[in-house]
């Protein structure tokens, strides 16, 4: 499953959702569903009301056909981070934007060099893929195998290089991050993804 990362800033309270029943709403964003899995993990799930669009490029007749989208949100009270199902960015900035409106105040995360190397290290996998940015010299470095310590010192050795993407392998698991804080995990069960997001290792301002 694929996430966006936000932190739910200041006094906010990510279970004001909880006492909200909004569910047969016409709205064309609700709270679907709110659970806490258990002390540290609440799961939130979002109703989005969207339409396919069909037509035909010479006749030019539309047709509109009514969906529904349930968006997953898991929330790290601890952390104080939510992870947005990514379904497409879109979906994301409009959960994150019916937050703000009952109250709760977000941002995206934005995961720097020092953050991924730490979540990169604490798994302990091998890095499949990682993609650098040179700002200096505008270039892009792309590495198909690399281990953590040799970018890390790549990294101490030349300041102007910023991790664009990573793909590692953990076990049988595949994990990608992204700067503009985008997490990708190869598992969608919940009983996974309460755990992993339970022990995620991340902390603001490394």
């Amino acid at each position: 499953m694929k996430f966006t990362i936000f932190v739910i800033e200041g006094k906010s309270d990510f279970h004001v959702l909880k006492s909200m029943n909004d569910t047969f709403s016409n709205d064309e964003l609700t709270l679907f569903h709110f659970n806490d899995l258990n002390q540290k993990i609440a799961h939130a799930v979002f109703n989005i009301k969207d339409e396919y669009l069909f037509g035909t490029k010479l006749s030019g007749n539309h047709i509109n056909v009514p969906m529904n989208q349930y968006i997953n949100t898991f929330y790290n009270k601890s952390l104080r981070l939510l992870f947005i199902e990514n379904i497409n960015e879109k979906y994301s900035e409009e959960i994150a934007k019916y937050l703000r409106l009952n109250s709760i105040q977000n941002r995206t995360v934005n995961f720097n060099n020092q953050s991924i190397l730490n979540i990169t290290s604490h798994y302990g996998g091998f890095i499949k893929k990682v993609d650098l940015d040179d700002e200096l010299d505008e270039d892009h470095i792309t590495y198909e195998s690399k281990s953590v310590d040799s970018l890390r010192l790549e990294l101490e050795s030349n300041n102007n290089l910023t991790i664009n993407y990573l793909l590692m392998l953990v076990k049988d698991h595949f994990i990608s991050l992204s700067s503009k804080g985008q997490l990708s995990v190869n598992n969608s069960t919940l009983k996974f993804l309460t755990e992993f997001i339970e022990e995620f290792p991340y902390a603001e301002n490394y």
